[in-house]
């Protein structure tokens, strides 16, 4: 069961690191209407080459386990965790240190760029209601995502 779920979670990275996130239309199944992607971002309006085409794992506590933010280089944004299903959304870069993230039709919100190199970026969600703050590193593999209690 454990390797069933590994490999379903790397299908996924893989699928959207190396597919460009394109969704299969499967005409049986209904789905949830989502923004087109967004337009490939220039080189210039990029906030620093480590934050795009990295996995970035993560590291703040109370947050799911396994926590992975994947910003792609044409505009795409995945998130997902171990215990949670992935989710697509877009973004673009508003300045060297603030991107704007739509998750859906209702959730649009920016992120502050706090500190960002090789091995960790730090951002600011500014949501609605409330900032959260997280820290994250690349991620490495290989990685499973651990058994969790049932």
């Amino acid at each position: 069961m454990r390797l069933g779920r590994a490999a379903t979670f790397g299908t996924v990275v893989l699928a959207a690191l190396f597919a460009g996130c394109t969704p299969s239309q499967d005409s049986t199944q209904p789905s949830t209407p989502i923004n087109a992607p967004a337009p490939p971002i220039a080189a210039t309006d990029l906030p620093a080459a480590p934050l795009v085409n990295t996995v970035w794992r993560v590291t703040t506590a109370n947050r799911a386990p396994g926590t992975l933010f994947v910003f792609l280089s044409n505009g795409t944004l995945m998130m997902t965790s171990c215990v949670e299903v992935y989710r697509l959304a877009t973004w673009k870069a508003e300045s060297a240190d603030t991107l704007t993230i739509v998750e859906d039709t209702a959730v649009q919100y920016t992120a502050d760029i706090q500190a960002l190199s090789q091995g960790s970026l730090s951002l600011r969600l500014n949501l609605r209601t409330e900032q959260v703050d997280l820290t994250l590193e690349p991620a490495k593999a290989p990685f499973v995502c651990p058994d969790l209690p049932r």
